[in-house]
């Protein structure tokens, strides 16, 4: 079981690595956001206000960032390229339901805040704005729940560069400092947002930190 699972994992990052090394070790995107609107642009800061959106999301406990980065990616990949099951209708007439799955787009960004325990990390990817919790292929995996976000507003740092611990810490204050000067409350643990595979040329990626704005 653990072999298959390990070429399983394995397959899910080459292909990873064929539909994205093209384009994204210079920088350039074309996956699905979540769809937000700007309200306020300073600099690298933003004031957004995002849309509803689904994601299929895992925590992982007792591990740091770096280990839960790796470990979450791999998860959640497995269940995007076909380690789940198909819902479409056109599948379930042809009689194979039981056995079919199905493809899901990468999209963008890949986020990750701390859970509510220590040591505890969520990692999660918003799923194509064509799926919906009754239409979205079920998780096969355990580990891999489905959620909508509801509407949030967000107060949003960019970045370029390495996104460490370190590097974490610094943007969060930042960011907390920005926001008060703005007289925005902030409430929860701060988001990453990862837009580019690790591949990508430091000095080429977008990263961001953010904060929920509360109600």
């Amino acid at each position: 079981m653990h072999l298959n699972f390990f070429i399983r994992s394995l397959g899910v990052v080459l292909i990873m690595n064929l539909i994205l090394s093209a384009c994204s070790g210079v920088g350039v995107r074309a996956l699905e956001e979540p769809a937000y609107q700007t309200r306020m642009q300073e600099g690298s800061f933003e004031i957004r206000e995002y849309a509803s959106y689904l994601v299929a999301e895992v925590f992982m406990e007792g591990e740091d960032f770096d280990e839960a980065s790796g470990d979450g990616f791999r998860i959640l990949a497995d269940y995007i390229f076909g380690n789940n099951l198909s819902r479409s209708s056109s599948v379930q007439i042809a009689g194979k339901a039981e056995a079919a799955s199905e493809n899901i787009a990468m999209t963008a960004p890949v986020q990750m805040d701390q859970g509510k325990k220590p040591n505890q990390w969520r990692m999660a990817f918003s799923l194509p704005s064509k799926w919906n919790l009754e239409s979205a292929p079920v998780p096969n995996d355990l580990r891999v729940n489905l959620r909508e976000i509801p509407p949030e507003q967000m107060v949003v740092l960019q970045f370029s560069g390495r996104m460490g611990t370190q590097d974490l810490h610094e943007r969060e204050q930042e960011l907390k400092q920005w926001a008060m000067k703005q007289g925005i409350a902030v409430v929860g643990s701060i988001r990453t947002a990862r837009y580019d595979p690790p591949w990508t040329l430091p000095f080429l990626r977008k990263n961001e930190v953010q904060l929920k704005v509360m109600d």
